[in-house]
This record gives structure tokens, C-alpha cells and sequence, in this order.
């Protein structure tokens, strides 16, 4: 069962952007700062599966996710040049933007 989980506008505008940039639901869950487990569920995947890929967060002290969270804005930030590089028909960034989207796991 697919339960619902609250985001405002602009959380749910952050998971479209990281999503475009090729960053995996637990990583947009650490960014947006919601429950991960939660967060996996709602997206539709398997409660067992979703348990163990976030057994470690649940763990995490709030400065251990503050710091993930600022790593992965800095890591959205060179994202964010290289997709906009890719866009505008640099081969290398496109290249590049196509292993990152390929890499895009749970």
C-alpha cells in the first residue's frame, strides 16, 4: 500500500530538480529533510526494501544529516552547471549528464 506522505510546493519543486540531476530518493529525502523511510514509501517502493535501505539514516544525528544534506547541496549546485552546460550542447556535459542519469539508483 502507497501511503501519502505531506510536502509543501517547495519541497515537492526541490524532488522535481534533484530528481532531474540525477540524485536517488534517499538523497532527495536527506535534502528535502523528510522521513526517508517515509519518503521511500510514499514513492512506491517495497516496505522491506525501504527498511533496509534506510536502516542507517534512522540512526543519523540531526548534524550528521545537516552535513549530508550540505553535501548534497553542493553536489546539486555542480549538477546544476553541468545539466545547464549539457542543455546548451556542450558534448562533454551531455556525456557526463547522461552517466549521471544512468547512475540514478534507490
Amino acid at each position: 500500500m502507497v501511503t501519502q506522505i505531506q510536502l509543501t510546493t517547495e519541497q515537492m519543486e526541490a524532488v522535481e530538480k534533484y530528481a532531474a540531476h540525477g540524485f536517488n530518493l534517499i538523497e532527495i529525502a536527506i535534502a528535502i529533510d523528510v522521513n526517508a523511510y517515509e519518503f521511500l514509501i510514499a514513492c512506491g517502493v517495497d516496505e522491506a526494501k525501504a527498511r533496509v535501505k534506510t536502516k542507517e539514516i534512522s540512526k543519523m544525528s540531526d548534524l550528521k544529516k545537516a552535513f549530508w544534506k550540505g553535501m548534497l547541496t553542493a553536489e546539486y549546485q555542480l549538477r546544476a552547471s553541468i545539466f545547464k552546460q549539457a542543455t546548451m550542447g556542450s558534448t562533454p556535459a551531455q556525456s557526463e549528464m547522461r552517466k549521471i542519469l544512468q547512475n540514478q539508483k534507490l
